[in-house]
C-alpha cells in the first residue's frame, strides 16, 4: 500500500482565485465615459474585493452586482460574482456571469484558460455532463500546450464541483490533470469541509502503480489494466492518521462513480476492506 498521503493537501476552494488580481475593474469600453465615471467604478470594485479578503462573500456579491449593473461588461465583478455565486451554491447565476466574462474574451487569453474551470464547475453542479466534458477538454489542451499561464499550465489539479451544505460547510471535488506523474498518483479527491472550514473527511481515488505491476506480470494479457483504490485518509488532530481502503478496481471509475460513492460514504461509513495507519 505504498504511495498513500500521509498529509493533507492545502485546500483550494477558489481555484486560480489569484487571477483576480489582472483583471481590468471594467472593461476597454468605459475608457470612453467621463475618468470621473471610472474612478468610481474602480473604487466599488477595490471595496468589492477587499469585503472578499474580510470573508465577507454576501456583501461583496452586492458590490459587484451593482457594479455589473451599471457595467456589463466589467470583467473583474463578473469574475467575482461567479466565485461567489459557485461557493454559495447558485450555479445558475454563477453560469450567466462566468458566460458574460468568456464573451469579453478571445481564447488565446489566459483568462480564458482559467475561466474553463469554473465553467466546468457551474456546469457540473447542473448536471450538464455534456458541457463539462467539452469544457475539460479546452482546459486540458491549454494545461498541455506549450503557452505558460501561471496558476493554470503550472497547476496539478483543479476543482471539478463544489457542493454547499446546509450547516455552512461545503464538500469540494477535485480532478488531477496526470494521475500518472507524480506520487501518490492521486485521480480523483474530495474534502469535506465543516462550517469553520477544516477538513472533516477526505476521500481519494489513487492509482496503485505497484499493484499494477503486479497485476500485470500475473495476467500478460492484462497490458491495459490499471489498479485503482478509493479510500479515506482518515484525519486526527489536522493529520492523516490513518488511509481506510473500501474499494479496488481495476478501472478508473467515471467522475459521477466516484462523487456518489463519496456522498454515500459521508452518510454512512463504509467498513474497510483494509486499514493501514500512520505514526
Amino acid at each position: 500500500m505504498g504511495g498513500i498521503m500521509k498529509s493533507l493537501f492545502r485546500p483550494l476552494p477558489l481555484f486560480f482565485l489569484a487571477s483576480a488580481a489582472a483583471l481590468v475593474p471594467v472593461s476597454a469600453q468605459t475608457a470612453e465615459a467621463a475618468p470621473s465615471r471610472i474612478t468610481v467604478l474602480a473604487e466599488r470594485y477595490q471595496s468589492g474585493v477587499a469585503l472578499m479578503k474580510e470573508g465577507k462573500a454576501d456583501e461583496a456579491l452586492s458590490v459587484f452586482l451593482g457594479i455589473i449593473k451599471d457595467e456589463p461588461k466589467a470583467k473583474g465583478s463578473l469574475w467575482w460574482a461567479s466565485i461567489i455565486e459557485l461557493q454559495e451554491g447558485h450555479a445558475d447565476k454563477a453560469l450567466e456571469h462566468l458566460n458574460q466574462f468568456t464573451a469579453l474574451l478571445t481564447p488565446d487569453d489566459p483568462n480564458y484558460g482559467k475561466a474553463l474551470s469554473l465553467l466546468i464547475q457551474a456546469n457540473q453542479a447542473l448536471g450538464r455532463d455534456v458541457r463539462v466534458e467539452q469544457y475539460r477538454k479546452q482546459l486540458y489542451a491549454i494545461h498541455a500546450g506549450t503557452t505558460s499561464i501561471p496558476g493554470l499550465t503550472d497547476a496539478k489539479e483543479y476543482v471539478r464541483e463544489q457542493m454547499p451544505q446546509e450547516k455552512g460547510g461545503r464538500i469540494e471535488l477535485n480532478e488531477f490533470f496526470d494521475y500518472h506523474k507524480e506520487a501518490p498518483n492521486v485521480a480523483w479527491y474530495a474534502l469535506d469541509f465543516d462550517e469553520t472550514g477544516h477538513v472533516a473527511r477526505y476521500f481519494l481515488v489513487y492509482y496503485s502503480a505497484d499493484q499494477t505491476a503486479a497485476l500485470r506480470a500475473k495476467n500478460p494479457g492484462g497490458a491495459s489494466t490499471e489498479v485503482f483504490l478509493f479510500g479515506e485518509n482518515v484525519i486526527k488532530d489536522n493529520k492523516v492518521a490513518q488511509f481506510n481502503l473500501y474499494r479496488e478496481l481495476n478501472a478508473l471509475p467515471a467522475y459521477n462513480d466516484f462523487r456518489q460513492w463519496t456522498l454515500d460514504a459521508i452518510k454512512n461509513p463504509p467498513k474497510p476492506i483494509f486499514v493501514q495507519t500512520f505514526p
